[in-house]
Parts: structure tokens; sequence; C-alpha cells
């Protein structure tokens, strides 16, 4: 008996042809972005230096008249603040589009507000992100003074800043 050929083999072929070319053509998959649907924007904070004991580290936030903190580190459910270019992350979900505002703050013991030492605002989007930094200093114990009055290094109240 003579071998039957079967039409499956070329369909199923020409099928998967298909599908394949319908891939390529639709190019890389991406994250399908919900119209009116949520955003996470992820803040970080890199601590440098030694971190004196006691101090915390938070952020607020306000987007379309909703406004919140969260504790990088320092406080109550929080991990401690180690420095040495530790870094800490909050998450916070917003609607997309929103205009966001974050403050970083610095909490030192004693007081009852948070020192602000950098803030931003951004749109949220489908990757967003921020990221910031806190550097401490070696304390000085006489200042050494300059031409104009200010001493070669500043005491031990840090210094924050941008990093993306």
């Amino acid at each position: 008996m003579g071998m039957r050929r079967s039409w499956l083999g070329p369909l199923a072929a020409a099928l998967i042809g298909i599908v394949c070319l319908g891939l390529v053509l639709a190019g890389p998959v991406r994250a399908a972005t919900v119209r009116g649907g949520t955003v996470t924007i992820t803040y970080k904070l890199r601590l440098l230096g030694t971190v004196p004991r006691g101090q915390a580290f938070s952020l607020e936030y306000e987007y379309s008249g909703h406004s919140g903190s969260k504790w990088f580190c320092g406080n109550a459910g929080a991990p401690t603040c180690t420095g040495n270019g530790t870094a800490y992350t909050v998450q916070i979900v917003v609607p997309e589009g929103a205009k966001v505002g974050a403050v970083w703050d610095r909490w030192i013991p004693g007081d009852a507000e948070g020192h602000p030492f950098f803030h931003r605002t951004d749109t949220a989007g489908a990757s967003t992100s921020a990221s910031a930094y806190f550097r401490f200093g070696a304390p000085q114990a006489t200042p050494t003074p300059q031409s104009s009055g200010m001493p070669l290094k500043l005491p031990d109240t840090g210094a924050g800043g941008m990093s993306r």
C-alpha cells in the first residue's frame, strides 16, 4: 500500500507561519497601560556616611488633593538607618497621569518636624521612579577659615541631592 499524504501537516505549518509573522509584526510586548488606571511610583533614598543614632528619613507626597507619608528608615515598622551607601525604597500607587509632589525629609531626635532636603514633582507614567541621597560628613571641632570666611569642611549637617 502506498503512503497517503495528509493535508494536516501543510495546514499546521501554514498556521504556525501566520502566527509567527503576526508576532514579528506586532513588535515587542509591553505592559498594557489602562486609561484611568493606576501607576506605582518607586522612590529611593541612599544614605552615605555614618548616620547618627536615632535619625529617621521619610517621604511626604501629594497628588490630586491626596497626601501621605512613608518611612524609608528609622521609624517603627521601617528598617534602622545604617548609612554607608545603604539604599531604601518606598512605593506609592497613584492614578495614571497624576502630578505627584514628593519631599524627602530627615528627622532628628527631639525635633517635632522633619527637615526637607530634596523635593521634586513628576507626572505618573509607566515607569516613574526617583532617587535622592543624603551624605553625612565628618564633624569638625574648629572651623578652618578661608578668605571667604567659610570653613573648609562644613559641620555634620548632612547634604542631600538627586541622582537618576
